[in-house]
């Protein structure tokens, strides 16, 4: 019988989930050997270092078993005992290395941004040791930041018409990269991969924000969040992502509530607290990928092909945020940029109050990452990144 620990936990949210998750994965893959006594880090998450202490008294399997109990297993999904690569092409790419190019190539379609090339170097790219993993490999984060085109200057243009659509843009991945591997794109099948990714509309308007977080981590654990965050209460554009919220994320009953994950075509992840309600819509995309068993696998096809015979196939939740998560991502994208579209032209319909200032101080405060990134990166230079090129204020 599963504990009590994992239903609390879960029950604190979404970024408060992530963050334990992505720091306790942090501690147990790449084995920091830091007594937690002298770790403020550590000493933080009390829970977390208790927990990484008693997967390293276990034997791999044993850990597995164990896991199956936890809180890390409660947030990802059901794999076998083996261990599972993505495919040789999704390694080669990493896992959502096409998210992040498509993202990036639909928001300079748009005309409205351009890519920042102020960004300094040491912020845009930065790479540390995997340590404790299988092979020698690094952590890389790399940043793309996108700001809008400066508009022609006319004196006859009132301030309504030279205001800008967007604020800014960022695309952020994070992969685990073999050192041994020649060329990019080739990312570590079984480590960590994270693709966060925000648009920020006008400061004065009630558009929303496009926030997604995508965490895969070793064993086939996934937390994934795509959502447009209201901005204004009422939110006035929350009837916009119904349509692409019946197609992408309901299942074929009709249960609103999310009280039954039968509702869903994928496990709903759980309650949000009170802290980030408003930052929530109620369309949001937000699943650990549970209800994914081995049973919705495609059945593998014989082949008398040799070079087929090193090929790994994918866990089922992985197959899904290649295909479907990957689909309900672009649609995603295209109604936000819809939305925006419709005000282009005239800005000054959806100015209004709105709480984007303190949505950009909670995520530079209390970003799921913040942690493991203080631990790869360094406190200063985390916070660094955090405050003036992921998540800045001016």
């Amino acid at each position: 019988m599963v504990s009590d620990r994992p239903t609390f936990i879960l029950s604190l949210g979404p970024f408060a989930l992530m963050s334990m998750m992505l720091a306790t994965m942090f501690v147990n893959v790449f084995a920091f050997s830091v007594d937690s006594r002298t770790n403020p880090a550590t000493r933080k998450f009390s829970c977390i270092n208790t927990m990484a202490y008693n997967l390293r008294l276990q034997s791999q399997k044993n850990t597995r078993n164990w896991m199956k109990i936890n809180t890390l297993h409660a947030a990802g999904v059901n794999t076998n005992d083996e261990e599972v690569a993505v495919t040789s092409s999704a390694a080669a790419d990493g896992l959502y290395k096409k998210f992040a190019d498509h993202a990036a190539e639909q928001l300079l379609e748009t005309g409205w941004l351009k890519n920042d090339d102020t960004v300094p170097l040491d912020l845009s790219e930065k790479q540390a040791p995997a340590r404790g993993s299988k092979t020698e490999s690094i952590v890389r984060i790399t940043t793309q930041a996108l700001i809008p085109k400066t508009k022609a200057s006319n004196s006859d243009d009132n301030d309504d018409e030279n205001k800008q659509l967007v604020r800014y843009a960022r695309i952020t991945l994070l992969e685990t990269v073999p050192v041994s591997s020649e060329g990019d794109g080739v990312v570590s099948p079984n480590g960590i991969q994270v693709l966060n990714f925000v648009v920020l509309p006008n400061a004065d308007t009630t558009l929303p924000v496009l926030g997604i977080d995508l965490v895969s981590l070793p064993g086939s654990r996934h937390l994934l969040l795509l959502d447009a965050q209201p901005m204004a209460v009422p939110n006035p554009h929350e009837s916009h992502w119904e349509e692409w919220y019946n197609k992408h994320v309901r299942g074929s009953v009709d249960h609103p509530e999310k009280i039954s994950d039968e509702s869903l075509k994928y496990a709903w992840g759980g309650d949000f607290p009170e802290t980030v309600k408003k930052y929530v819509s109620k369309y949001a995309l937000w699943t650990r990928l549970q209800n994914i068993s081995e049973d919705t696998s495609t059945e593998q096809k014989p082949s008398d092909d040799k070079t087929m015979s090193n090929d790994t196939s994918t866990t089922p939740a992985v197959k899904a945020i290649q295909e479907d998560i990957f689909v309900a991502f672009q649609a995603h994208l295209d109604a936000y940029l819809e939305l925006l579209g419709r005000y282009a032209s005239d800005i000054a319909a959806v100015e209004g109050d709105n709480h984007q200032s303190s949505y950009l101080d909670y995520r530079r405060n209390n970003d799921p990452a913040k942690p493991m990134l203080n631990s790869l990166f360094g406190p200063e230079w985390t916070q660094t990144l955090l405050d003036k090129v992921l998540f800045p204020q001016d």
